[in-house]
């Protein structure tokens, strides 16, 4: 092998930002002693975003923008590569990774004038193998089918469909619609009252307009809503969604799937195993329910419920509720309710624990802490607790 230019990459980090056990810093560069040999040795990364999906699934996971160099080797199975020398340029959320990814979809596409068509309530569609359809004018449409497709629609009320192999659709205009469904593929909406939805194994869906919707329901796929009452959902195994809109919502079913929602009176669930479930809005409500899952609301009185065994529930606002629930399904035992904030109230079942904080009468200091498990003797279950004079008391 020898040395080949710079590539432009991404790379995927577990949550500490490290790649087999390797330690990363956003900002420094990298080199690799000895043979380089893709999955076995060397620094990786992906050339297609929606390629890391594959090996760090939204979620549980985090993202950056990287320079590959050095001695390269990579094949025709995907854009992943092993180099010798890799620079960590600048961390992404999801929702840049799924524009890079769609950027980069159709940058591989040659759209042609028989394919695109520009005027009003005009039509277009593309249906050949690594085909290009676009569509630009008013109530315009556009479609592609083929094998590694790119569909694009950019005016009022247009819509774009891409259901091919590691296809791309993208559709930017007002009530606009953009649809993915093929393996790997990558759906954008981003126009007012717009909606996207990719369904593909590793696919990305993002709507970022006013009363947006996002939907991505494929296995390892993530789904992003940041307009006005907009919604997310991602249903996929180790599946993302977040919400970061006013009044936005965000749900993940999927098995290790993860659930964020941020905007105020905003709402996150999360029921598969393993889940993760985070509002931060205020009067925002958090629920985790799948085994080993964690809940958390930090907006004033926000609500925050996890109901897997070894599972937390923890608010850190003013005036709210951490709960820990049982069904039929999921078993409580040994997991942990948590209230940090300034009149706190927490609920757990039999041998789970709760965790209570008290603040002085100013509310500028936390004057006490106290933890303890619920016995079903001195402290029952399914009761709220408050923290008073350090003692835990029922609360209404």
């Amino acid at each position: 092998m020898k040395k080949e230019k710079t590539t432009k990459t991404y790379k995927g980090f577990d949550k500490d930002l490290k790649c087999r056990n390797f330690q990363f810093e956003v900002g420094k560069s990298y080199k690799h002693e000895g043979e380089v040999k893709k999955c076995n040795f060397g620094f990786h990364s992906c050339e297609n975003p929606l390629d890391i999906f594959s090996f760090y699934p939204p979620g549980i996971s985090r993202y950056a923008k990287s320079e590959a160099g050095g001695i390269i080797d990579k094949d025709a199975d995907d854009t992943k590569i092993a180099c010798s020398e890799l620079s960590i340029k600048a961390e992404v959320n999801l929702k840049s990774l799924v524009e890079a990814g769609i950027k980069f979809i159709f940058s591989k596409v040659k759209f042609k004038k028989e394919n695109s068509t520009t005027g009003y309530q005009s039509g277009s569609q593309a249906t050949g193998d690594r085909s290009g359809s676009q569509a630009t004018g008013y109530q315009s449409g556009s479609q592609a089918t083929g094998y590694r497709s790119g569909s694009q629609a950019t005016g009022e009320q247009s819509g774009s469909q891409a259901t091919g192999y590691q296809s791309g659709s993208q559709a930017t205009g007002y009530q606009s619609g953009s649809q993915a469904t093929g393996y790997q593929s990558g759906s954008q909406a981003t126009g007012h009252r717009s909606g996207s939805q990719a369904t593909g194994d590793r696919s990305g869906s993002q709507a970022t307009g006013h009363r947006s919707g996002s939907q991505a329901t494929g296995e390892q796929s993530g789904s992003q809503a940041t307009g006005y009452q907009s919604g997310s959902q991602a249903t996929g195994y180790r599946s993302g969604s977040q919400a970061t809109g006013y009044q936005s919502g965000s749900q993940a079913t999927g098995y290790q799937s993860g659930s964020q929602a941020t905007g105020d009176q905003s709402g996150s669930q999360a029921t598969g195993d393993r889940s993760g479930s985070q509002a931060t809005g205020d009067q925002s409500g958090s629920q985790a329910t799948g085994d080993q899952s964690g809940s958390q609301a930090t907006g004033d009185q926000s609500g925050s419920q996890a109901t897997g065994d070894r599972s937390m529930a923890v608010v850190n606002g003013n005036y709210s509720k951490a709960e820990i629930l049982q069904n039929d399904k999921y078993k409580s035992e040994n997991a942990v309710a948590c209230g940090f904030g300034v009149k706190n109230k927490t609920k757990a079942s039999l041998n789970s624990w709760i965790v209570l904080a008290e603040w002085d009468k100013e509310r500028k200091f936390i004057k006490s802490m106290k933890t303890a498990q619920i016995d079903g003797k001195k402290l029952k279950a399914d009761v709220y607790y408050e923290l008073k004079n350090r003692k835990f008391v029922k609360s209404k």
